[in-house]
């Protein structure tokens, strides 16, 4: 599943799936567990940083153009849409 966010005029795929989360925990010592907490600016930026690259991945058509120094940037604009659409990725099946 890919969600995409509007920035400007254009459209950027996020995706949090293992790939953002392996890289999460691999940049900030911090696992899927830990997302429930208390996560940082740093932490929401890390993790907004790896699941738009993963996004990027799985849709068809698009190539990472946002590096990570730019990352504060767009989550100037994007935060609380991002922050919105994260729970959507951890949804839980019921029986």
């Amino acid at each position: 599943m890919v969600e995409y966010l509007k920035y400007n005029k254009e459209k950027l795929p996020i995706k949090v799936g293992f790939y953002a989360l392996k890289h999460f925990q691999k940049e900030t010592g911090k696992n899927m567990a830990d997302l429930d907490g208390d996560l940082t600016f740093e932490d929401i930026e890390c993790l907004f940083y790896h699941s738009y690259v993963n996004g990027c991945k799985a849709a068809e058509g698009f190539t990472v153009k946002y590096g990570r120094d730019d990352m504060e940037t767009l989550l100037d604009d994007l935060y609380m849409d991002f922050i919105q659409v994260m729970p959507k990725f951890f949804a839980t099946k019921k029986k």
